[in-house]
């Protein structure tokens, strides 16, 4: 069985250009310490962005989702290892975990430490999940990184220098060490979606102390077909973004809430949190707001309308609690 390594950019194959680390690429010596570790069969590279990620849209991303499908539609490829950029990697894993449905290990991981630094971190992360990658079980779409196993749901960057730079706890699922590949939970997934365009045209508001409905109001005015409020505490706001989000949803947008904390779900229990759900924005649980951004693109992509969307939203939302 072949293993495919797609090479989608990031700090793990980047250099330095003359002004700051830019993408470049992998090239074969960097998978010259793996090559030992996958015994089945040859590697192959497939690149796909070459990019950093911070510079990634759903365009880039259908691209990699593309080069994943593919790789996992071959019966002559056992696993895809997939070495991506920090910045978006738990965006683009989740968008591959909706879209993808496949037994085959998917595993994304990267790097913290450009190729040139002494403390590269890129080989040890790609031979960690070539490990998880050789481990006779079924995954699915997971993050390898920082001697870490994280499910595509729940990973998130925690940290912006740290060479363990995803969680958090709840997200874990096995771990990788010297002495080999450790599973302890049966990562969380939801079934997928079908979805050629997922939809750009979504933003998200971050509400704080004091934050009034300008911004709300403000992606109304622009083409946008869908907006995320990262809402406080259980999912609440001032009586003013509550009123603007009924304006968005009497404009057709389809508006989701979460909650910005770090950890619990946004959940409609406070006055202002169930007249948001008056107005017509969806509670989207446990989801964090760059999450619940891909999933709403998804739920809107190939050009549904917002009721079509918000019945697949909610019916997507419904199977992530089945799921735990």
């Amino acid at each position: 069985m072949r293993l495919v390594v797609i090479d989608a950019g990031g700090t793990i194959s980047a250099s330095e250009m003359g002004r700051g680390y830019e993408g470049a690429g992998l090239t074969a010596d960097m998978l010259e310490p793996v090559r030992a570790i996958w015994s089945q069969g040859p590697i192959e590279v497939r690149h796909a962005y070459a990019g950093l990620s911070e510079a990634m849209g759903f365009d880039d991303a259908i691209v990699i989702i593309d080069a994943i499908r593919q790789a996992c539609d071959d019966p002559s490829v056992g696993a895809v290892v997939i070495a991506h950029g920090t910045d978006a990697m738990e965006e683009v894993a989740w968008l591959c975990d909706l879209l993808i449905q496949t037994v085959k290990p998917v595993l994304f991981t990267g790097a913290q430490r450009t190729p040139d630094a002494p403390d590269f971190d890129g080989w040890r992360n790609l031979g960690d999940a070539v490990r998880v990658a050789a481990r006779p079980m079924s995954t699915g779409v997971l993050i390898v990184f920082g001697g870490l196993v994280l499910t595509a749901v729940q990973a998130r960057k925690v940290h912006a220098q740290a060479l363990a730079a995803f969680g958090p706890g709840a997200a874990v699922v096995g771990r990788v060490d010297d002495s080999g590949v450790r599973m302890s939970k049966t990562p969380r997934r939801v079934q997928g979606l079908e979805c050629a365009r997922p939809c750009p045209s979504i933003e998200i508001v971050t509400l704080g102390m004091g934050t009034g409905p300008g911004l709300v109001d403000a992606a109304i005015a622009l083409p946008t077909r869908g907006l995320i409020l990262q809402a406080m505490g259980c999912g609440n706001a001032s009586a003013g973004v509550v009123a603007a989000v009924g304006r968005a949803t009497a404009a057709g947008l389809l508006v989701g809430v979460v909650t910005g904390c770090f950890e619990g779900r946004a959940v409609a229990v406070y006055e202002s949190g169930l007249r948001l759900a008056e107005a017509g924005s969806i509670v989207m649980d446990d989801l964090d707001a760059r999450r619940a951004r891909i999933l709403l693109a998804c739920a809107l992509g190939d050009d549904r309308g917002p009721d079509a969307a918000a019945m697949r939203l909610r019916q997507a939302l419904s199977q992530l609690r089945r799921a735990g």
